[in-house]
């Protein structure tokens, strides 16, 4: 098992079996993907979608970050090929984590309000 596999089992398996344990149906879930794209690499996108996809149906998946900064732009090819929602974030300064509070409020949002089983 390579530190990708590892890191994806750690951090997005795991926590999303012990979610899904909860469903009698989880096989229907309904769930989403949502990324912070300035601090994951569009590489891991291939990886992180094969590894949720059994655990239920992806209604929503996002990448969050600055589009107009030259870092994002790597993601605009892996965003069209597996129909992730650009979400753009304004810059800010340093130590500020805008893509982060972006996507903590839209999980939030979208678990209370999007018809979403997480």
């Amino acid at each position: 098992m390579n530190h990708v596999t590892a890191w994806l089992r750690l951090h997005i398996l795991y926590p999303l079996v012990r979610l899904v344990q909860y469903s009698r149906h989880s096989r229907h879930r309904r769930l989403a993907v949502l990324i912070d794209g300035e601090n994951i690499t569009p590489d891991l996108i291939e990886s992180i979608l094969t590894e949720i996809t059994p655990f239920g149906i992806l209604k929503e998946r996002r990448v969050y970050g600055n589009w107009s900064a030259p870092r994002m732009q790597h993601w605009r090819e892996p965003c069209l090929r597996h129909g992730l929602r650009a979400m753009h974030t304004v810059p800010a300064k340093a130590g500020k984590m805008l893509p982060i509070i972006a996507l903590v409020v839209d999980t939030i949002e979208l678990v209370q309000c999007g018809g979403l089983d997480g």
